[in-house]
């Protein structure tokens, strides 16, 4: 089985954030892998993204002003990309970095060429597993339905998470997560009268629906994963499991 990655794109480094960003919202990846004449010379991921786009601020965070917001757009992938990356040589490597839970990507070159393993793409190893999910990670940090982005993007911040369920009546009913915050903000910019309150909408906006199980089998749990990258968790029962908690499971 192969277990690479084919939708996580790979860029020149000369090439602006821009073009980057609408790649990574076409193919629903997180990253990005830099590349120069066959080899991985960075990763531009929406967490480098996010640390650009937002602000601290003496409440709470602020988005950039929509001058330079236009203008980090504009800037080549080379300025933001972080260069200090792990390459592994074998799918066994890749897992074992994968698992230190430092890094959602894993480019391997061969013959001047680049494959890549990714937290998404290992689930494949795991369809055809039976035995059921045991571990999911409680308590689930979730928000009220009623909060808006701006405390959405505060709770990611201060926990280092890239998704967060909302409530209502202590029920899950979605999620939001820093891809979709991220490619929200930058289909604004195509609408005359962006600006910078677009923090302040209600998290309805650019929230999801998660899937709920009382039970589930890894691989259930492998596929449904795999097929809603845009979402990259399942609540099962009073807990929560995402791509990254899914390597516990690997055989390797």
């Amino acid at each position: 089985m192969d277990l690479t990655d084919k939708f996580i794109p790979l860029i020149a480094p000369e090439m602006d954030i821009g073009y980057a960003v609408s790649l990574m919202v076409k193919q629903k990846a997180e990253h990005a892998i830099i590349s120069q004449n066959g080899r991985a010379v960075g990763v531009l991921s929406i967490k480098d993204l996010a640390s650009r786009l937002f602000l601290p601020a003496e409440e709470g965070i602020e988005l950039l002003e929509i001058g330079n917001l236009r203008n980090l757009l504009k800037k080549k992938c080379s300025e933001i990309m972080t260069r200090n990356i792990v390459k592994a040589s074998s799918i066994d490597e890749a897992v074992k970095v994968l698992r230190e839970g430092k890094f959602g990507v894993v480019p391997m070159e061969h013959n001047n060429r680049i494959s890549v393993v990714s937290e998404r793409s290992i689930l494949q190893a795991l369809f055809n597993r039976g035995d059921k999910v045991v571990e999911v990670s409680k308590p689930i940090i979730s928000l009220e339905e009623n909060s808006i982005i701006e405390e959405i993007l505060e709770m990611m911040i201060a926990k280092n998470i890239r998704r967060i369920p909302l409530r209502s009546n202590s029920s899950i009913v979605s999620v939001v997560t820093l891809f979709n915050v991220i490619k929200w903000i930058f289909s604004k910019l195509a609408e005359e009268g962006y600006d910078t309150t677009t923090l302040f909408e209600p998290a309805s906006v650019v929230a999801v629906p998660i899937k709920q199980y009382p039970n589930i089998s890894v691989g259930e749990a492998a596929k449904e994963l795999y097929e809603s990258p845009e979402v990259g968790a399942i609540i099962i029962d009073d807990g929560i499991i995402t791509e990254r908690d899914m390597i516990k499971y690997l055989n390797y």
